[in-house]
């Protein structure tokens, strides 16, 4: 059946099957969906030198846009003068106008300094050649007129117990009244090595103590008081040639022996102290191939540590006859 018939010219009937009543009651109450309104598009963004004086655009931040427009209120500056356009530019016509926020400060050109006005115009005035203007350095400080320490400290000093640090004049050392104690620093541990590691005899034999130095130096604002000191010994050759053949087949655990020393020397902040670690060392060892001699040339590492925390190493070669 058709959906619709034409009955006459002004007038077309609809024709709808609907399966049931209640089909027929949804159709009618279902809203007719509003169609999503399409966004406006998106101006592109303003281009200096586009020939166009955008709305974010201005002389002062795009000249080549915005040229200077005399009669504007604001003097474009250095297109526009007190010459070419006096409308804009007040400042050098020869009139200080006050209503024009004009003043010695701002135009000193048509506001030259009058010595009567209360104000120290400097540096053309002074105390020299405008003392009711420049007060500063009459030798009193004048509260009313606004003369402080730190605004006229010549008639002004530094007076220990008004309540104020007038600083550099004074201090917590000098006016503990005024001035605060400074803030405790938080306490640091710190510390390098410094220097070469130095030996108590210039030569050593197999079996001798040896007794190595290392220079700690305090970087932190603490005593250092606990030190440690970890030795690494590793033979690299043997004077016999029987052993020194068997070190190419040896780990380099199986060829070092480990001291570790603790202290309690104590070295303070910004000072430095030498720590020295004692390790004794072995003349023969027994082996599968009898007992060999242990003189030869040695591998050094100290490795240091300051109240648990490691600040270095140091490497240095020792041979042993």
């Amino acid at each position: 059946m058709d959906r619709y018939q034409l009955i006459d010219l002004n007038t077309v009937r609809l024709n709808f099957t609907f399966p049931s009543l209640s089909a027929f009651y949804t159709y009618m109450n279902t809203p007719t969906p509003t169609p999503t309104p399409t966004p406006a598009p998106t101006p592109p963004p303003e281009v200096c030198g586009n020939g166009v004086c955008g709305s974010g655009e201005g002389y002062s931040s795009c000249p080549k846009d915005c040229p200077a427009v005399c009669g504007n209120g604001a003097c474009e500056s250095p297109d526009e003068t007190a010459q070419n356009c006096l409308t804009d530019c007040h400042c050098g016509n020869g009139v200080c106008e006050a209503n024009m926020s004009e003043a010695y400060s701002s135009c000193k050109v048509d506001c030259p300094p009058v010595c009567g006005n209360d104000v120290c115009e400097s540096p053309d005035e002074d105390n020299s050649n405008c003392a009711s203007d420049c007060r500063c350095g009459n030798g009193v400080c004048e509260a009313n007129r606004s003369e402080t320490y730190s605004s006229c400290k010549v008639d002004c000093p530094a007076v220990c117990g008004n309540g104020a640090c007038e600083s550099p004049d004074e201090g917590y050392g000098s006016c503990p009244a005024d001035c605060s104690a400074p803030a405790t620093p938080a306490p640091v541990m710190s510390g390098t090595l410094v220097g070469d590691v130095t030996f108590d005899k210039e030569s050593y034999s197999a079996g001798d103590a040896v007794v190595a130095g290392i220079n700690v130096q305090n970087t932190g604002n603490v005593d250092i008081t606990s030190e440690t000191v970890t030795i690494n010994a590793m033979v690299t050759r043997l004077d016999d040639w029987r052993a020194n053949r068997a070190l190419d087949s040896m780990s380099e655990s199986e060829k070092s022996q480990t001291f570790t020393m603790d202290f309690t020397q104590t070295i303070s902040s910004g000072t430095t102290g030498t720590v020295s670690a004692r390790f004794q060392t072995q003349k023969n060892k027994e082996t599968s191939i009898g007992s060999i001699s242990l003189s030869g040339d040695y591998t050094v590492s100290l490795a240091v540590s300051i109240g648990g925390i490691s600040i270095g190493s140091k490497q240095v070669s020792l041979t042993l006859h």
